[in-house]
């Protein structure tokens, strides 16, 4: 769950995204259909969880704001530097991420178009304000078109996880 000052929106000057805390939110939504997607399992790591004083870092969620990747590539390169920093049973799972009517549940469905309409509006917005340069027959009417593509074929993306454990 978002910090409190992160979902009220606190000024963050290094923050680009408009509406902090409708980012948030989106963030928050997009972790039900991610989890969703891989059967309600938040971990893919093998260990036990009741195990006290367990220390986990989790680098995707609405809370790291500060999280920044210089790297095109840093999902590939992942495995190779959790090895490099000593971890041992590191492992690589792919897991497919499903969006509209190919979700299972119907409110998740609606849900993962909502958010995709919502990511791809705000980064149109940031690209428009940052003055980047777009070729109008890409995102004239962009929003509209995905929102239809979705709703009726729906789509997916991938995430590539990687995890370790300490010796």
């Amino acid at each position: 769950m978002a910090s409190k000052s992160a979902m009220e929106g606190t000024s963050d000057p290094e923050y680009l995204l408009p509406e902090r805390a409708k980012e948030v939110r989106r963030l928050t939504d997009q972790d039900t259909v991610i989890v969703s997607s891989m059967d309600n399992k938040r971990v893919l790591a093998p260990f036990d969880m009741s195990k006290p004083g367990l220390r986990i870092l989790d680098s995707a969620t609405a809370d790291v704001f500060k999280a920044v990747c210089t790297y095109d590539n840093i999902a590939q390169s992942m495995v190779g530097w959790l090895r490099e920093e000593g971890l041992e049973d590191v492992q690589e799972e792919r897991c497919e991420i499903v969006l509209g009517p190919r979700c299972k549940d119907p409110v998740v469905a609606q849900t993962s178009i909502d958010i995709t309409l919502q990511a791809w509006g705000a980064l149109l917005e940031v690209a428009k304000n940052l003055n980047a340069e777009l070729e109008e027959s890409v995102t004239e009417n962009l929003i509209s078109r995905l929102e239809k593509e979705l709703t009726q074929e729906g789509g997916s993306y991938y995430i590539l996880f990687a995890y370790g454990r300490k010796p």
